[in-house]
């Protein structure tokens, strides 16, 4: 099955059920726009990850959604 294409480009690429993908440094919630910057490490030979909300970055992507 093809992957569909994104309705709008916003930065942000669109990862599909199943798909890999490469970690990303940002992360916008595709239902209210809410963006967070991720930061990962490898500890004890396991990913962790931490997440931060970027309120900067939200306020950008919640205009765009706007227009």
């Amino acid at each position: 099955m093809k992957p569909k294409k994104p309705i709008k480009d916003d930065g942000y690429d669109q990862i599909y059920d199943g798909q890999w993908f490469a970690a990303p440094e940002y992360l916008e919630c595709c239902d209210c726009g809410l963006v967070h910057r991720l930061k990962y490490r490898i500890r004890k030979g396991r990913l962790e990850m931490q997440m931060f909300r970027d309120k900067a970055e939200t306020r950008h992507c919640r205009r765009c959604r706007e227009k």
